[in-house]
């Protein structure tokens, strides 16, 4: 009876963790090129908020309030390392595009690896 409730309870952190992250794939991938997806980051600001170590006090404030002008369309923080910039930045999606998004990273960074493949 013991092993039923803690599989339950392991399958919910397991979902709990895996779709409150977004994709787990999309993630791999940012880690594996962080470089790489903060520039696509910034160069996407109609999906992305990127977020680094000055602003994220400011702005992270607004979210935690729930700051309806922020909370309804923002979606995180997620947090990346980013090694050119020496620290961490938070990454927020917006709500209705950044699914999509996700998948336009994942497809350039799968190009990019079967390049370095061949």
């Amino acid at each position: 009876m013991e092993w039923i409730i803690l599989f339950f309870i392991g399958l919910g952190l397991y979902l709990f963790f895996t779709l409150r992250v977004g994709k787990y794939k999309f993630w791999k991938l940012v880690g594996r090129n962080p470089e790489e997806a903060y520039r696509y980051f910034k160069n996407h600001p109609e999906a992305w908020m990127v977020l680094d170590t000055n602003q994220i006090k400011d702005i992270s404030k607004h979210l935690r309030n729930k700051n309806p002008e922020y909370k309804e369309k923002w979606v995180g923080p997620y947090r990346l390392y980013v090694p050119s910039i020496g620290g961490d930045i938070q990454i927020y999606g917006k709500k209705d595009l950044y699914e999509k998004e996700q998948d336009k990273l994942i497809s350039l960074f799968m190009d990019k690896e079967k390049e370095v493949l061949k």
